[in-house]
C-alpha cells in the first residue's frame, strides 16, 4: 500500500511540473476586439439612420394630413386625405421590411469585424511563440513587422486588417445588399450595381480594416509596455 501511495504522489508531482512547463511554453499575446467593435458601431449608426429616416417620413405624412382640412375643402380634401392615407400605409409596410434589415446588417458587419480580429490575433499569437526567449535586437532584425514602443518593448505592428477588410468587403457588401433587397421585396440584379457594390465594399472594408489596425496596434503597444 505504501509503495502505491508513493507512486501516486510521484505521478502527481510530475503532472504538476508538466503543466507548469506547458504554461511557460505558451507566451502571452495581445487579443484585440477592435474589428468587432468597429463593425458593430458602423452598423449601429446605419441602423439609427434607417430608423430615423422612417420616423421622419411618417411624421411628414401625418403632418400633411393635419393641414389638409385647413388648406383644402370638400371633395378635394377627402381625395388628398385618401392619398395621404395610402402613402402612410405604404410607408408603414416598407418600414416593417426595413426593420428586418437592421439585425441582418449589424450581424454582417460585426461578423466581418470579428473575423478580422481572429486573423490579427492568430498572427500575433504566432509572433509571440516564434519570438519567445529571443533578444529585442534579434526580434526586430528578423521580423519586418516588429516595432518598438517608447519604452523599448517589442510588439507586432499589423496591417492585415486593411488587406482582409478590402477582400471581405468585395464579397460581403454585394451579398448583404442582395439579402436586404430580398427582405424588402425589391430584388433586381444588375451587373453595374454588382460592380458598384464590389468597389464600395472594397473601399469600405479597407477603411474599416485600417481603423481596426489602428486600435489593434494601439492596444498591442499598451500590452507590450505592461509586460515584465
Amino acid at each position: 500500500m505504501l509503495s502505491v501511495q508513493n507512486y501516486k504522489l510521484a505521478q502527481s508531482g510530475i503532472s504538476f511540473k508538466q503543466n507548469e512547463e506547458k504554461k511557460e511554453q505558451t507566451p502571452n499575446s495581445f487579443t484585440t476586439h477592435a474589428g468587432l467593435k468597429t463593425g458593430a458601431t458602423v452598423a449601429g449608426a446605419g441602423a439609427v439612420y434607417t430608423l430615423t429616416t422612417g420616423s421622419i417620413a411618417n411624421g411628414l405624412v401625418n403632418r400633411a394630413k393635419s393641414f389638409v382640412g385647413e388648406l383644402v375643402d370638400g371633395i378635394e380634401a377627402e381625395q388628398v386625405k385618401s392619398e395621404l392615407n395610402e402613402a402612410g400605409d405604404v410607408l408603414k409596410s416598407a418600414r416593417k421590411k426595413y426593420l428586418w434589415t437592421v439585425p441582418v446588417t449589424i450581424a454582417a458587419y460585426a461578423g466581418c469585424g470579428a473575423l478580422i480580429d481572429k486573423f490579427i490575433n492568430d498572427k500575433r499569437s504566432d509572433f509571440a511563440k516564434n519570438t519567445q526567449n529571443k533578444s529585442t535586437q534579434d526580434i526586430v532584425k528578423d521580423n519586418n513587422d516588429a516595432e518598438l514602443t517608447r519604452n523599448g518593448k517589442v510588439y507586432q505592428k499589423t496591417n492585415i486588417g486593411k488587406k482582409y477588410g478590402a477582400a471581405l468587403g468585395v464579397v460581403a457588401l454585394p451579398v448583404l445588399n442582395a439579402i436586404n433587397k430580398a427582405i424588402k421585396g425589391t430584388s433586381h440584379f444588375s451587373f453595374k450595381m454588382l460592380a458598384f457594390n464590389m468597389v464600395v465594399g472594397a473601399l469600405g472594408g479597407l477603411t474599416l480594416g485600417a481603423i481596426t489596425d489602428h486600435y489593434a496596434n494601439k492596444g498591442a503597444k499598451k500590452f507590450a509596455d505592461k509586460q515584465a
